[in-house]
């Protein structure tokens, strides 16, 4: 009997994702003390550096805008600045489908290296 492999017909490998999980949290620097009136009520802070940190995980092969060190993937609503991936994970085990996970940081504010 004849072997049966998908590679006589050049298909190694079906580059698809599913996205399982998708977090999206902001972040509010804080430069200073807050600032309290006579009777100790707040009244006010400096903020400074907004961040949009992301996670993501899925089944399939991972995007290639998740790859570490990418420009980042284009996520709906965030605008402007430098999205960096920061860590990205796949993984592969017999008889189950691929996963992967992905986390990054997108800073509205940020200029690329060079720019």
């Amino acid at each position: 009997m004849a072997s049966f492999s998908l590679e006589v017909f050049g298909i190694g490998a079906i580059e698809t994702a599913e996205v399982e999980e998708f977090r999206l949290a902001k972040e509010l620097g804080v430069v200073g003390s807050p600032v309290l009136d006579s009777d100790g009520t707040f009244l006010r802070n400096n903020a400074a550096g907004v961040q949009w940190p992301f996670t993501v995980r899925g089944k399939g092969d991972l995007p290639a805008d998740f790859v570490e060190g990418s420009a980042g993937p284009t996520i709906d609503g965030l605008t402007g600045g430098v999205t960096l991936v920061e860590e990205a994970e796949e993984n592969q085990n017999m008889g189950e489908e691929s996963s992967w996970s992905a986390s990054g940081l997108h800073a509205p504010n940020a200029t690329a290296d060079g720019a």
